[in-house]
């Protein structure tokens, strides 16, 4: 053996939650896929509920409290997927990078006109000689 890990499995863990979560918004849009699945899982199994309760094959009580545990579970996983995708927005906006990198510049006309540029070349280096950082 070459040694032992340092890193519990705690740490261990940590990091892989990590590195799954911090570097994209996969897991967030993973969930907004579920909630999909939950949905139609929902719609099927309101066809199923109906058809036992229209059969008379069930408890008192049973098919509107299995109709509302799918309903909600389906809007509350929907409203999760909502805020994930919020949240996953300003995640990139906070990273602050820029829309596009400019690879090669290629017959770009400067926004001043160079009597300006060196205008403010001579100002630039005025202030420097005062000490002050331009």
């Amino acid at each position: 053996m070459h040694g032992e890990t340092k890193y519990t499995l705690a740490k261990m863990l940590a990091l892989a939650v990590n590195g799954i979560t911090s570097l994209s918004v996969r897991p967030i849009r993973m969930i907004a896929l579920m909630v999909i699945i939950l949905f139609v899982v929902f719609l099927s199994m309101s066809v199923w509920v109906f058809g036992t309760w229209l059969a008379g094959q069930t408890v008192q009580g049973w098919t509107s409290v299995m109709l509302l545990f799918l309903l909600i579970a389906s809007f509350q996983t929907f409203a999760i997927a909502v805020i994930g995708e919020y949240v996953g927005k300003i995640y990139f906006e906070t990273k602050a990078r820029p829309r596009y990198i400019v690879e090669e510049e290629i017959g770009i006309v400067p926004a001043m006109p160079e009597s300006e540029i060196v205008r403010n070349r001579t100002e630039a280096a005025r202030l420097r000689e005062m000490g002050i950082r331009v």
